[in-house]
């Protein structure tokens, strides 16, 4: 009877891979991270694997591996994957990676990436925190590094309630105490304009936050207090928060207290190959399809928006490109210096001969997702 020979195929697949190194984006305070790992399978072949991790709603929600070989493909799935978070690649360790993966899965364990994608060979990493963790004192330092650490209190304050109200309660125990109230026990909220006002005495803040949920829109007052220097927490910590008052306000009302001046420059496309060139040349726009066309946007390079007084959500857009089947091109932006850099753009780049300037507008109101949502084409036939 022959010798059964224990190949390397016979061994669990946690044996045959290790980690050569890892680095995530610095934006967990935000709700998201996009993961790069690079992983030795067998001792020899090398594998890249990407991650988009979601703390409040979808957990592990995109996942990509490419082999080594794969260089552009991998370059151009990283800034589609990363490219609106805002922030920049941090090393992180084996047991930090595996902590980041985790607790992204226990927000939706059953996550069709994680499912079908992630957890079929790499369910090990899983098994390994349960068994090693990192500890409070890993993972503040951790958030040290990916939070990122909040540079004021403003920006403490705005991270804390956009945390809070996402329910991400690993997020909140690095910024500041839970908070027992049972109106805040309903469904999970999105965080749309937070106004902050420094209080009577230091260390004392009032902060007026419009949120979003599936029971509408409302505004909640809440008193904080930061309790500093406290052992083993963060150097800056809320120890206090009240929610003084809530009330809901309609669409309307919300609406009007979001509203910011908004300005739009339109252009003619002259050539349909625009298109296919506009998404090569900026792979990193996040892209939407509509009944009347492709919305693209760009975000900013950083999260520079939370340090403001006044917080809003969409303040990390740099701009809107919105690509009608009436072969029009819409630009829009919250300040007329952006236009003229995407204009100055499309000058010194190639995409200037396929387009040509039609003129520009402005508005109190946000234009140009109400021109979207109109399910007209033409820009001017909805004027």
């Amino acid at each position: 009877m022959g010798k059964v020979i224990e190949g390397r195929f016979s061994r669990p697949f946690s044996q045959r891979a290790e980690l050569i190194d890892a680095q995530a984006t610095a934006t967990r305070l935000m709700g998201v991270v996009g993961v790069v790992a690079r992983w030795r399978i067998d001792g020899s072949k090398t594998l890249y694997q990407l991650l988009h991790l979601d703390y409040e709603d979808y957990g592990i929600d995109a996942y990509d591996e490419f082999d080594a070989m794969e260089k552009e493909r991998i370059e151009q799935r990283v800034l589609e994957m990363t490219g609106g978070l805002g922030g920049a690649f941090k090393p992180i360790t084996y047991a930090e990676f595996a902590y980041l993966v985790a607790t992204a899965h226990a927000v939706d364990p059953e996550s069709p990436n994680a499912i079908y994608d992630f957890l079929p060979q790499y369910s090990f990493i899983l098994q390994d925190y349960e068994k090693n963790g990192l500890g409070r004192e890993g993972a503040i330092q951790l958030f040290e590094r990916l939070g990122p650490s909040p540079a004021s209190e403003c920006e403490h304050l705005h991270y804390y309630l956009m945390r809070l109200h996402g329910q991400d309660a690993e997020g909140i125990l690095y910024l500041g105490d839970l908070v027992l109230d049972e109106r805040l026990d309903g469904p999970k909220s999105t965080l749309l304009k937070n106004i902050v006002k420094e209080g009577t005495e230091p260390g004392h803040f009032r902060c007026e936050a419009l949120i979003e949920n599936e029971n509408g829109y409302f505004v909640r007052i809440f008193d904080l207090v930061f309790h500093n220097e406290l052992p083993d927490h963060p150097h800056r910590w809320i120890g206090s928060c009240e929610l003084k008052h809530q009330l809901a306000v309609s669409p309307v009302e919300a609406s009007f207290m979001l509203r910011k001046t908004e300005y739009i420059t339109l252009y003619s496309i002259l050539d349909p190959a625009f298109i296919t060139e506009f998404e090569t040349s900026m792979p990193e726009l996040m892209p939407n399809s509509y009944l009347a066309g492709e919305l693209f946007t760009e975000f900013n390079q950083d999260n520079a928006h939370v340090s403001e007084w006044i917080y809003y959500l969409n303040g990390d857009v740099f701009a809107n490109y919105f690509v009608t089947e009436s072969h029009q091109l819409l630009v829009a932006a919250f300040d007329q210096e952006t236009l003229k850099t995407i204009e100055k753009r499309f000058a010194d780049g190639h995409l200037s001969q396929y387009l040509s300037k039609v003129g520009d507008f402005s508005a109190d109101q946000p234009l140009l997702y109400d021109f979207i949502n109109s399910g007209l084409s033409d820009f001017f036939e909805y004027l």
